[in-house]
């Protein structure tokens, strides 16, 4: 095999690999979105994004379906370890993001702002 037709076996094997993990699920943020603060507020016009309710992993678009009571049972969301594990609009409590609130008026329907007024949890 020449060099030519290696590098061109490397490019297309490459692209090919690239282009799967493009339309693949991350559990965690990787930093290229900024989910839509509207879902932390009405989480039923969301569907399959962060802050949507959820039953299941594929009933998230990104992310995880974190099914604590924290989350309600069932909200599209991010793991993480830290706060800036998680887009600005959300805050890592209990290795989940959450939306970020000041008040119980900034969360969605059922959810409270908690740990300080820091983030809205059920």
């Amino acid at each position: 095999m020449t060099y030519r037709t290696c590098a061109t076996a490397l490019c297309l094997f490459g692209a090919a690999l690239l282009g799967a993990s493009c339309n693949s699920r991350s559990d965690v943020w990787e930093g290229d979105n900024d989910p839509d603060a509207f879902c932390g507020v009405d989480p039923t016009r969301c569907e399959g994004l962060i802050g949507a309710r959820c039953g299941i992993g594929d009933d998230c678009d990104d992310g995880v379906c974190c099914l604590s009571s924290d989350c309600g049972g069932g909200t599209c969301t991010y793991l993480c370890g830290q706060d800036p594990d998680c887009p600005p609009a959300m805050a890592c409590r209990d290795g989940a993001c959450f939306y970020r609130c000041n008040s119980s008026a900034d969360c969605g329907p059922g959810q409270n702002c908690e740990h300080d007024n820091t983030v809205c949890q059920y």
